[in-house]
This record gives structure tokens, C-alpha cells and sequence, in this order.
């Protein structure tokens, strides 16, 4: 999906081999964080 006025942002993770793009953030919510990661 374009997003020609860059309203959203989403991290995406790519297969190098087949160029497959995989969304791992929702579009549902207008407003989003950034992620966090916690080491235990």
C-alpha cells in the first residue's frame, strides 16, 4: 500500500531470496510507538 503523505510507518521484514515483504506492525491504530526490546 502507498502512503503518499507518510502517515504511517511499519516495520517490515524482507526474504532476501524470494523479495517476499512481511508487515509485522498493525494498521488498525492511527498513533504507533516505536518498538521496545527487552534482553533477559
Amino acid at each position: 500500500m502507498s502512503d503518499i503523505k507518510e502517515t504511517q510507518y511499519h516495520i517490515m521484514v524482507m526474504n532476501w531470496n524470494t523479495k517476499e515483504l512481511k508487515q509485522l506492525t498493525d494498521t488498525t491504530y492511527k498513533s504507533q510507538l516505536s518498538p521496545v526490546f527487552i534482553e533477559k
